[in-house]
C-alpha cells in the first residue's frame, strides 16, 4: 500500500488546482511537494516497520512456496509457525490507519471541490473539471476498492485466489490506466507524444536523418 499515502497528497494537490488556482504556484511551491513526497514515504515506512519486525523474529515451517503473485503480508504470514494473531492484527490496524486516513483527506478534498467545480461560469471549464475528477476517482477507486478487500475482510484469507485476482488491479489494471488518466490527458504531453510520432514516422520513411 506504499500508494495510498502518495493519493492522498494527490487530492490535496487536485484541491488546490480547482479551489485556489491563482495561489497554487505559491502553496504548492518546491519545498511543500518535496515535504509532501517525503511524509508519504516516512509514513509508509513507519506503518510498515513494527510488523515487519515481529514478522522477521518468527520462524518459518513447511513449504516455501508463496501462493501469490508476489510477496505480500498474509500469503508470507501463511509460511510463519506458531501463533500469528499478533502479526495479522498489527497488519490489519496498519492497513485501517493507513486507508482511513488517505481516504479522509481525499474526501475531504473533494467535498470541497465539487461546490468549486459548480461555480465554474464556463461549461467547458466544468466538464474538464468534472473529467478530470472522475478519472482521478476511477483510479482511487479501483485501488481502494481492491487494497480494502485484500487486508480489511476475512475471507481473503480463507480465498487466497481471488485475493491474487484483486491484486492484479492493483498491480495491472491501475498503473495501466495511470498514464492515461495523468499525462496523456495533459495538453503538453499529448504534444509532445504526437511530435515524438512524428519524429519516428520520419526517422523510418528517411533512415538516413
Amino acid at each position: 500500500m506504499d500508494e495510498v499515502p502518495l493519493l492522498a497528497v494527490m487530492s490535496f494537490d487536485r484541491y488546490v488546482v480547482i479551489c485556489k488556482p491563482l495561489h497554487y504556484v505559491v502553496i504548492m511551491n518546491s519545498q511543500v511537494c518535496s515535504l509532501l513526497v517525503i511524509t508519504a514515504w516516512i509514513g509508509g515506512v513507519v506503518l510498515v516497520l513494527p510488523p515487519s519486525v515481529v514478522y522477521f523474529q518468527m520462524p518459518f515451517c513447511g513449504s516455501n512456496i508463496i501462493n501469490h503473485f508476489f510477496c505480500d503480508s498474509t500469503p508470507m504470514i501463511q509460511l510463519k509457525c506458531g501463533n500469528t494473531k499478533v502479526l495479522e492484527c498489527m497488519n490489519f490496524i496498519s492497513a485501517v490507519f493507513t486507508l482511513l486516513s488517505s481516504l479522509a483527506v481525499k474526501a475531504v478534498s473533494h467535498i470541497n471541490i465539487i461546490p468549486a467545480v459548480v461555480k465554474i461560469h464556463s461549461v467547458a471549464g466544468r466538464q474538464k473539471a468534472f473529467s478530470n475528477c472522475m478519472s482521478h476517482l476511477t483510479v482511487v477507486s479501483i485501488t481502494y476498492g481492491s487494497y480494502i478487500f485484500m487486508y480489511l475482510t476475512p475471507t481473503q484469507t480463507n480465498r487466497p485466489d481471488l485475493s491474487k485476482e484483486m491484486s492484479v488491479l492493483n498491480t495491472v489494471v491501475s498503473p495501466l490506466l495511470n498514464p492515461f488518466i495523468y499525462s496523456l490527458r495533459n495538453t503538453q504531453s499529448q504534444k509532445a507524444l504526437r511530435e515524438r510520432i512524428k519524429w519516428s514516422i520520419a526517422i523510418a520513411k528517411h533512415p538516413e536523418l
